[in-house]
């Protein structure tokens, strides 16, 4: 039972590291989903913390520019109002 536990919390923490990575790209759900080939309510599930494939895992990582392994940092000390700046910033420079 705990090992469910513990898989639930990686896939989580996993979700929540490609929202902050989705975030810091200045993507939005819809755009992501666009790039992978998946609808935006498939994201919003994975951000979620539902379950992923290894594939939709590597091209959501090479949307996104960043290693695999990176994804599964989850030392990740962002908060919203960081990644509002990251996205403020980005949203400067397009214009």
């Amino acid at each position: 039972m705990s090992k469910n536990l513990n898989i639930t919390a990686v896939y989580i923490k996993l979700g929540k590291s490609i929202k902050i990575n989705r975030l810091k790209c200045g993507l939005t759900l819809e755009q992501l989903a666009y790039e992978i080939g998946v609808q935006k309510s498939d994201i919003f599930s994975i951000e979620k913390g539902r379950n992923i494939t290894t594939l939709t895992l590597i091209k959501i990582a090479t949307v996104l520019n960043i290693h695999l392994k990176d994804l599964f940092d989850f030392n990740y000390n962002v908060t919203l109002n960081d990644i509002d700046k990251i996205v403020q910033k980005k949203q400067r420079k397009r214009k």
